[in-house]
């Protein structure tokens, strides 16, 4: 799966290896939030040299309001290539908590395996 994620200001692309059922539990997780679970980390791979992964992975998600009004997801991907070819994207993307509920819609269906494309906008989104 390759995700690409930008904020307006930031972007970042990788290209991730996970399986259908994880999708699933993380479109049902997405769901829950900000609830059930208060907190979420999608994580997948390792920086540290010495694991000999060949990506890391992590979507977060966290509350940025007192009152559950607005919420952010953190992106980091790292393509653990060496340079000239390294590339590292840390960003965040402020959105609705309710956006992030419908992303877990996506995230549900998307694990039917039946299309091949999940867009989002940060509020609404499609699976083609």
């Amino acid at each position: 799966m390759v995700i690409q994620a930008c904020n307006g200001e930031h972007a970042g692309s990788l290209e991730i290896y996970d399986n259908a059922k994880q999708l699933k539990s993380i479109g049902e997780a997405l769901q829950g939030f900000p609830f059930d679970p208060r907190n979420f980390k999608w994580e997948l791979g390792s920086e540290k040299p010495e694991d000999r992964f060949a990506f890391y992975f992590l979507f977060e998600l966290f509350l940025n309001s007192p009152n559950g009004s607005e919420a952010g997801i953190h992106f980091r991907m790292n393509n653990n290539e060496e340079h000239p070819n390294s590339a590292i994207t840390d960003f965040y993307l402020i959105c609705e908590p309710a956006a992030i509920n419908n992303l877990g819609k996506l995230f549900e269906r998307f694990s039917e395996l039946e299309t091949t494309e999940l867009f989002w906008d940060g509020s609404t989104g499609q699976i083609a």
